[in-house]
């Protein structure tokens, strides 16, 4: 069986913390695992493996909080992924807004045109 992929590939993720391990070089889709693995750019670099693995046992946040500067220095040093697009999601704060009715989900402007600011 011959896998066959595009030779360029547009996908959507988030920049959540649990991302990161995407990127682990254990991640990448190979033959032997049928090409399964959420590595899709395939970088490998036993250096960002180290500092993922140094952030899934830190417990203490602020030793946490530097290893993930770290990744992410690594990340955009090597630019191993460039945004082409970014969207941005909508929320509200406050209290004040009345006449909300929805899901009340990000970005659902559902009943808008009803929105007031109580005084």
């Amino acid at each position: 069986m011959t896998a066959t992929f595009p030779g360029f590939r547009v996908e959507r993720y988030n920049l959540q913390l649990t991302r990161l391990t995407a990127f682990s070089s254990t991640q990448i889709p190979r033959p032997e695992t049928r090409f399964v693995g959420t590595n899709v750019p395939r970088y490998n670099s036993p250096e960002l493996d180290a500092l993922i693995d140094r952030m899934i046992v830190t417990v203490p946040v602020n030793e946490r909080n530097q290893v993930i500067g770290q990744i992410l220095h690594h990340m955009s040093g090597n630019v191993i992924g460039m945004g082409i697009f970014y969207s941005a999601d909508t929320q509200f704060v406050s209290n004040r807004i009345t006449n909300v009715v929805g899901s009340a989900q990000p970005a659902d402007f559902e009943g808008s045109y009803r929105w007031d600011i109580a005084r």
